[in-house]
């Protein structure tokens, strides 16, 4: 008897291992300092997500598909030592440089994460990262990106990247410098469909971002709604601008 209840309990003792091998193998990464410090700067809630902005004291190079493992400060002893995965959907890059200090996070509210909570606002928080894989997007003529829902925040930063990436090399042409990127990308789509006909992901505010981003930079964009009672899908489209192309304003998609 004593065996088998021994047994039994045998998965909840490798859990309790994995979960002490996890905590110490984190601490261990802390004190070697591999976590980063981190200061959480202006953050809002836009229909049940929140977008955090987070400031680094050292410098890194960004690339679209990273992400962080985030420790926040003031949480409960138990959630002490425990990273929450998020991606970095974008980040600050100036014109002339390919580092930033700067890091954009879009995550759903979920607990015990306070960002969103007017009472319990976070200052002090630490990165460990990034991790992901980059896959260059830019040695493709065209990219076409999906995704679904909160699904967004993955897709979104290899988006964004190419655009940034465009606009890095006209500033430097029309400085008569060289290119430094040289992208082969001429075409990006966008598909973003969501779950439900009022989302909670902030789909305006993210629309509003990538047709300003996209149009102050005199690129043909295109933006719309494909009309649906029940899951709408939203289409941006960039590219190239070329002798034939209009690119004095958005264009909207035609059924």
């Amino acid at each position: 008897m004593a065996y088998q209840d021994l047994l039994q309990k045998a998965p909840a003792f490798v859990a309790a291992g994995v979960w002490v091998v996890s905590t110490l193998f984190r601490l261990v990464l802390y004190h070697l300092r591999w976590r980063q410090s981190a200061t959480a700067g202006q953050s809002f809630t836009v229909q049940g997500a929140t977008h955090l902005e987070v400031d680094l004291k050292k410098a890194i190079r960004p690339y679209p598909g990273m992400y962080f493992y985030i420790y926040f400060s003031g949480l409960p002893i138990r959630y002490k030592h425990q990273g929450f995965p998020m991606v970095s959907f974008f980040w600050d890059a100036s014109k002339d440089v390919t580092v930033t200090k700067k890091l954009y996070f879009l995550m759903r509210d979920q607990h015990p994460i306070p960002v969103s909570n007017p009472d319990r606002r976070i200052a002090r928080i630490s990165l460990e990262g990034p991790y992901g894989t980059n896959l260059y997007l830019e040695s493709y003529e065209t990219v076409i990106l999906l995704a679904e829902s909160i699904g967004l925040a993955g897709v979104l930063p290899y988006a964004l990247d190419l655009v940034q990436r465009r606009r890095h090399d006209k500033w430097l042409r029309e400085r008569n410098i060289p290119a430094y990127y040289r992208d082969v990308t001429r075409k990006v789509d966008l598909l973003w469909k969501l779950d439900e006909p009022e989302p909670k992901v902030g789909h305006k505010v993210v629309l509003k971002i990538l047709l300003w981003e996209e149009h102050r930079r005199r690129h043909s964009v295109t933006g719309s709604v494909e009309s649906s009672s029940h899951r709408p899908t939203y289409k941006w489209t960039s590219r190239k601008p070329s002798s034939n192309l209009d690119t004095s304003q958005p264009r909207q998609l035609r059924r």
